[in-house]
């Protein structure tokens, strides 16, 4: 290579080099204001012993290995604070537990946060799917296909997890045997959606499938539709009753309790009604328990539209707005949040349903309170 042409691109690499810290300087100075503006300060930090923050991903794959990914938030939250800031592979990322958080997240600040790339990394397997229809009803065909479909959901769910670790690294989880377990997923889709609308009610009261396909000829779409809902549907209520049985089990005076209960408000079992269901106390109290502390959705996110702030955790004492920049992802930990001794008690770990007819700290927060 001539020298000239050395020259021409050393001068090339110093203006990006340039470029970028005039725009870096840019931004910095435009998150000062807006701080300023808003009162923001800084949440603790996690530190980072490696660069990058890589000793961050190994702690979550090894903990995620381990059964203990949940134990790992909830670690962290406890020895560092209710809302914290960390270094993610580069990039910043935030982390909270603090109800007032929430709301601002998925009520109050709704429009300064979407959900970033989950469709980008669930796609594969979800499709393109939506929650804004009503479900009448959804009937899968009873076959030997649907062992196969539990089988494939279940690869294709864990490798979901995974691509949802590495936010912007998600394309390196995947490979052949995540895509034939999508394979198989669809195709039992396929199946309901063939069988559904081979047979399609002229009633008013059709089924799901009915009313979408009005509306929606494409036929991705709605096998989108019928995945995720088998997605929002299947581990949900499996999750609640596994860990309900699990609860029981392990405690048998409130098991016992829920029988005397039972005896003396279902005196004809056959004529059970969802009514009566509800209006046992102590089967309420045991499922909010088990929810407490075994949430069907443990931990979640948002990612940052615009530069915006959460309304507290920032500051010395922890009660100052925190600066969320544009494209920063901000998790929330329901199954760490559920753990809070300041909001349920110095027994909050365990599982106590009597606590439900209690007055408990949290009903005096005044964001949990109303």
């Amino acid at each position: 290579m001539q020298p000239h042409y050395l020259v021409f691109l050393a001068l090339v690499l110093i203006l990006l080099f340039c470029r970028r810290q005039i725009r870096n300087y840019q931004e910095r100075r435009a998150y000062d204001i807006f701080a300023k503006q808003h009162g923001c300060l800084p949440a603790p930090r996690i530190e980072n012993q490696r660069p990058w923050g890589m000793d961050r991903l190994e702690q979550i794959f090894r903990g995620d290995r381990e059964s203990r990914l949940m134990e790992l938030f909830l670690f962290h939250f406890r020895q560092t604070g209710n809302t914290v800031e960390q270094c993610f592979i580069g990039t910043p990322a935030f982390d909270t537990i603090d109800p007032a958080n929430l709301e601002a997240l998925l009520s109050t600040k709704f429009e300064d946060f979407g959900f970033g790339r989950p469709q980008d990394i669930t796609f594969p397997m979800l499709g393109d799917g939506i929650f804004t229809q009503e479900v009448k009803s959804l009937e899968a065909p009873e076959s030997a296909s649907e062992q196969t479909f539990g089988d494939a959901f279940n690869i294709a769910q864990a490798y979901g997890s995974k691509r949802f670790r590495l936010p912007d690294l998600y394309f390196m989880i995947g490979g052949s045997k995540f895509q034939k377990a999508c394979d198989s997923v669809h195709r039992f889709a396929d199946q309901i959606f063939e069988r559904t609308l081979s047979s399609r009610s002229s009633e008013k009261d059709g089924v799901f499938l009915d009313r979408v396909a009005e509306s929606t000829p494409d036929r991705d779409a709605l096998r989108g539709q019928i995945i995720n809902l088998l997605a929002a549907g299947r581990d949900t209520t499996a999750c609640l009753l596994t860990w309900t049985f699990f609860l029981l089990v392990r405690h048998p005076r409130v098991l016992e309790k829920l029988r005397e209960e039972i005896n003396a408000s279902c005196t004809n079992l056959a004529a059970l009604t969802r009514t009566d269901l509800r209006q046992m106390s102590y089967l309420q109290n045991i499922l909010r328990e088990t929810l407490r502390l075994y949430p069907s959705v443990p931990v979640n996110d948002r990612k940052a539209n615009k530069t915006t702030f959460l309304l507290t955790g920032g500051g010395p004492d922890r009660t100052a707005p925190v600066l969320i920049p544009k494209g920063a992802t901000v998790a929330y930990s329901v199954y760490a949040m559920h753990r809070r001794p300041d909001f349920y008690g110095m027994d909050a770990e365990l599982f106590r349903p009597e606590r439900w007819d209690e007055d408990m700290p949290m009903r005096s927060d005044k964001t949990t309170a109303a």
